[in-house]
């Protein structure tokens, strides 16, 4: 496949998600129960109607060809969206550590390969949307929907890691600096 194949071929599937993003936004508003039908069960799950009418009638139309085999990919994406919303554009790392902070789950996160992959992204996007964080869906995106064991699949997995990382620093740097220790006590 050539860079210009590649590069239209992305850009229809980001064109594609932020499609299928503002559609959930807006079902979260307009249509409760096909929001509520994203949310409901496993992360991977193909057998509901409302996933479906995202394929053929946002997905597909925007130019992606969608394989058997990576139908769950989509169902899983979709299951994220219904839950974190489409308006953020705050690093899915960043979020992760916001609102998780362990380094366990985020090591889960990336390690997971598809059998595990549902399981541990469901554990870390309930734990995000207990606690109002929200993430940019075209990472996301590139999280769920790039296999793993490529290059593209490794790159988005040590963006997230450094984002997650980033905020960890930027956290810890914003301890005041005149912070004293309780055992030294208040004299001079």
């Amino acid at each position: 496949m050539s860079d210009a194949q590649t590069t239209t071929q992305q850009s229809g599937r980001q064109a594609a998600v932020a499609a299928l993003a503002r559609r959930i936004d807006r079902w979260d508003e307009t249509d409760h129960g096909a929001h509520a039908e994203l949310r409901r069960g496993k992360p991977d799950d193909v057998a509901r109607p409302a996933l479906w009418r995202l394929l053929v009638d946002v997905v597909e139309p925007a130019g992606v060809a969608i394989p058997t085999d990576d139908e769950p990919r989509w169902a899983m994406l979709a299951w994220a969206i219904a839950h974190l919303g489409a308006g953020s554009k705050q690093r899915f790392g960043a979020a992760l550590f916001s609102a998780v902070g362990s380094d366990l789950r985020l090591t889960r996160l990336l390690e997971a390969r598809q059998g595990q992959l549902p399981g541990a992204l469901a554990a870390v996007v309930r734990q995000m949307a207990a606690k109002g964080e929200s993430a940019d869906p075209q990472e996301i995106a590139r999280f769920v929907l790039e296999d793993p064991d490529t290059e593209a699949g490794d790159r988005i997995r040590r963006d997230i890691a450094r984002a997650y990382y980033r905020a960890e620093g930027n956290r810890s740097s914003k301890k005041p600096a005149n912070a004293t220790d309780a055992s030294q006590g208040d004299t001079p």
